[in-house]
């Protein structure tokens, strides 16, 4: 199974060929957005509050399933802030069981502090991260070292997170407060 520190649907987490659940953002810091949940330190999940002090006050979202194609990822510049969750489709999915999550990440510099829940269960991470292109590298420094690539399109508002999945290619949104 590939770790990706963005919220994704993780079609190895749930028994059954096509069980998918949301993870959350673990993408832009040295180790987001996740996604958006789904972090290359995963097995590792930190205790809550162990790797930083966010508050998890995001919007409650529900994933959506999507036929279309999914949308190039275009790069852009990050900007320093916090986000918040406000979307997850999988594209190429025609049905998804149901799986909600919060997410919430502040990025400063090349740091990102995350803090997200899937279906009821928390996990933080702290990571750097570096772009190039339309891709970003992210570095998990807690709780534990690792690392991962995903595809990203940054706005002055909006930061959406790509990974591609057995089911699909899952797409976070995260809004900038």
């Amino acid at each position: 199974m590939t770790r990706s520190r963005s919220a994704r649907f993780d079609a190895d987490a749930v028994p059954g060929e096509h069980a998918v659940v949301v993870r959350i953002l673990c993408f832009l810091g040295a180790g987001l957005l996740v996604g958006l949940a789904g972090c290359s330190s995963d097995g590792d999940a930190p205790a809550a509050g162990a790797c930083n002090t966010l508050a998890n006050d995001g919007p409650l979202v529900m994933a959506m399933a999507s036929t279309a194609v999914a949308p190039t990822p275009a790069g852009g510049t990050v900007t320093d802030g916090t986000y918040q969750l406000t979307a997850a489709t999988l594209y190429s999915a025609a049905a998804l069981p149901p799986s909600t999550a919060h997410g919430i990440f502040q990025i400063t510099g090349n740091t990102m502090q995350q803090v997200g829940d899937v279906n009821g269960t928390e996990s933080r991470y702290t990571s750097t991260y570096t772009t190039s292109g339309s891709t970003v590298s992210t570095t998990d420094t807690c709780p534990a070292p690792k690392s991962a690539t995903h595809g990203f399109t940054a706005t002055s508002t909006t930061l959406r997170i790509y990974d591609d999945t057995p089911l699909g290619k899952l797409e976070q949104t995260y809004t900038k407060r």
